[in-house]
């Protein structure tokens, strides 16, 4: 499952390769905390990366073997833009912020032309953006989903470390690992926004997403045990999580109805029907 998962990253966007190189520390130090030989945790190893080349290095290999010995694409990509690309879009007339001499505040925090709003923008298009990026939601119901989420992040920060995540070693190994797949992309990100192409879009950070809500959740989870423990009612806890889970889960069930039938719907589904 690991192997097929690096091959399957491997063929997708650049941003999802945090995965790959967070997987190898992973899989590593899984394998000493569960106190694996060596000779097992290299049989492993090569079979992982057998599965994974086999699943994704075929791709690299045609690259290498048409282009030259360019195995990522980059260089031809380039090269054929710059021959049949529109004037205005061909990398030699392509302007960013590095060619301009803008600095990273100027780049990221300004709000002037003609690089505006990037936090904001790609904040906004994280939660939810639609058509071609034209399609915003009011105010509120970006406050709504934000405070939604890092009511978990404080929660996780203040009572899921410190009670559940971080006394377990293999869940503290999760969260390391976690926290690089959630810092890598926003990474990426910045760079090809400064040195490459300017694109204030959260479509380029959703690999984040998943380690995101594990940690969120974990902070709505940890939430209910404390008031079972500032109460010392044992039993209240279950009946109060399955309380507060419930209610979690209609709130963010009535956010996304929002989303759905007053944006995303009327804005971009009846135009793909229609047409």
């Amino acid at each position: 499952g690991l192997g097929l998962g690096c091959g399957i990253c491997a063929l997708s966007y650049y941003n999802a390769y945090g995965y790959i190189l967070c997987s190898i520390p992973f899989f590593l130090i899984s394998m000493k905390l569960l106190k694996k030989k060596r000779s097992e945790i290299l049989k492993k190893f090569v079979l992982i990366l057998g599965i994974a080349l086999l699943a994704g290095g075929w791709f690299f290999v045609r690259n290498a073997l048409l282009h030259d010995g360019d195995f990522l694409g980059r260089e031809t990509i380039a090269e054929q833009a710059e021959m049949y690309a529109m004037e205005e879009f061909k990398p030699s007339s392509h302007e960013t912020p590095d060619s301009l001499g803008l600095s990273f505040s100027e780049t990221f925090l300004d709000s002037e032309e003609p690089y505006v709003d990037w936090v904001k923008n790609t904040v906004y298009s994280f939660i939810g953006v639609f058509s071609f990026l034209t399609v915003f939601m009011d105010l509120p119901v970006y406050v709504l989903y934000l405070a939604f989420l890092i009511l978990g992040l404080v929660l996780f920060l203040a009572l899921g470390i410190r009670k559940d995540w971080w006394k377990d070693r293999g869940k503290r190994l999760l969260l390391l690992t976690g926290f690089l797949c959630m810092v890598i992309p926003l990474a990426m990100s910045l760079y090809n926004s400064y040195y490459s192409d300017f694109q204030a879009q959260g479509r380029y950070l959703m690999p984040g997403l998943i380690p995101l809500m594990m940690m969120i959740a974990g902070g709505y989870d940890a939430l209910p045990g404390t008031f079972s423990e500032k109460e010392g009612i044992k039993k209240a806890g279950p009946n109060r999580a399955c309380v507060i889970t419930c209610l979690l889960i209609l709130f963010y069930m009535i956010l996304f109805l929002i989303s759905f039938f007053g944006y995303l719907g009327p804005n971009c589904l009846t135009i793909f029907i229609g047409s």
